[in-house]
């Protein structure tokens, strides 16, 4: 039962994530915390396997769409994420084994909730904020190697910080920041993956599972990214200013729920 709840989950969270930039973590992790059946630790890792899963199929698309991205600004995100992604992997292990899976979830969801409740002021105020256009290398390094970091320990996939530091840093329209969001989601969750398929054996009994999530990730990033390429900028934006309104009260219920309020 849990495989079709799940599967359902994955194809609107990758499908959603695909059209807004936000990768289908965002929403697969305080989902899977709220349907309650898994470990902190088996979410990450199946939150992974939908949001690369999903990448992959998007980048695929939008290239062949003619989508064509600024190389520098491209290839130093990606750098950075690769690096950030490390990182974030690292302290969430070393936290889950310090911690626990409880405690982790708990500190998750309240960073989560805040970087959401920021994310939301910064989208509905961005008018009449300065937005920048950085073209330093280091500092494009940097500005990845923070969203990797801080979206994998988080295991949403960065897709909501991707988003409004696009915006804020180089002055992106909402269609090209899901575009290059989603392809920082993606260097980001290389490492993870990596980790993912060299200790697979420890998920034999959940193969089917994740067997599952990676057909509905395909799914969900091939039409995702079909039916962006026919929205205009302000639907993407709309539709993903009141996703991050539902997650925001999602994740107050986690929030709520793992510190036993």
């Amino acid at each position: 039962m849990h495989i079709i709840i799940y599967s359902i989950i994955v194809l609107g969270a990758t499908m959603i994530g695909a059209i807004t930039g936000l990768g289908g973590g965002i929403i697969i992790k305080p989902a899977f915390d709220f349907v309650g059946i898994d470990t902190t630790s088996m979410i990450s890792v199946y939150s992974t396997v939908a949001v690369f899963t999903m990448c992959l199929v998007s980048i695929y698309k939008r290239s062949k769409q003619g989508f064509h991205v600024q190389k520098q600004i491209a290839l130093g995100l990606a750098f950075g994420s690769i690096i950030g992604g490390k990182i974030g992997d690292v302290i969430f292990l070393q936290a889950v084994d310090s911690w626990g899976s409880q405690a982790v979830s708990a500190t998750q969801s309240v960073i989560l909730f805040l970087l959401l409740a920021g994310i939301i002021l910064f989208t509905l105020n961005k008018e009449s904020i300065r937005t920048l256009e950085v073209t330093n290398l280091v500092a494009i390094v940097t500005i990845g190697l923070t969203v990797g970091m801080i979206s994998v320990y988080l295991g949403i996939g960065g897709g909501p910080l991707n988003i409004a530091l696009l915006v804020y840093f180089f002055s992106m329209k909402a269609k090209d920041a899901a575009a290059y969001s989603i392809l920082m989601i993606f260097f980001a969750q290389i490492i993870k993956m990596g980790t993912v398929i060299r200790d697979f054996e420890k998920y034999n009994n959940v193969s089917l599972v994740i067997l599952a999530i990676a057909i509905f990730a395909v799914l969900g990033g091939w039409i995702g990214t079909k039916i962006q390429s026919k929205l205009t900028h302000e639907a993407v934006e709309k539709l993903y200013l009141g996703l991050m309104a539902i997650l925001v009260f999602m994740t107050a219920f986690n929030v709520f729920k793992f510190i036993g309020v």
